[in-house]
């Protein structure tokens, strides 16, 4: 049962993750507001940790290896965002020192996500079993 539940959780994310996307691209929000980008590094990376758990079978795992699955994912999938960034032009390397410090707090909101996405499991695993 709590298979469900965290599928529909991470599901949900999903949409609202795409749906802020679409409206603060469209409206050059990520320009204008400059802490969007840390709301929306951080919903990515709990929707990539729980869909990731969601997918795993990790009966008889301990916590800590949950956690570590959950970092790696969403750190993964921020590192494929940022190199995804800089092939189309969003970022740019030249930007220097705001570049670096751009791409670290991002990658730190994914593994914030990821730790969320690693303790509503371990809730929902006790919640449920």
């Amino acid at each position: 049962m709590f298979r469900k539940e965290l599928f529909k959780r991470a599901f949900w994310i999903l949409v609202l993750v795409g749906f802020l996307n679409l409206i603060t691209t469209k409206f050059y929000l990520h320009w204008s507001l400059w802490w969007i980008d840390i709301i929306l590094h951080f919903l990515g990376g709990l929707c990539v940790s729980l869909f990731v758990l969601w997918f795993s079978n990790f009966k008889n795992w301990t916590s800590t290896k949950i956690l570590a699955i959950a970092l790696v994912s969403a750190i993964f999938v921020g590192i494929l965002w940022e190199i995804y960034e800089l092939y189309v032009g969003l970022t740019f390397f030249s930007d220097g020192t705001r570049y670096f410090m751009d791409t670290g707090s991002d990658l730190m909101m994914d593994c914030v996500g990821g730790i969320f996405g690693f303790l509503y499991t371990l809730h929902l695993i006790k919640k449920y079993e």
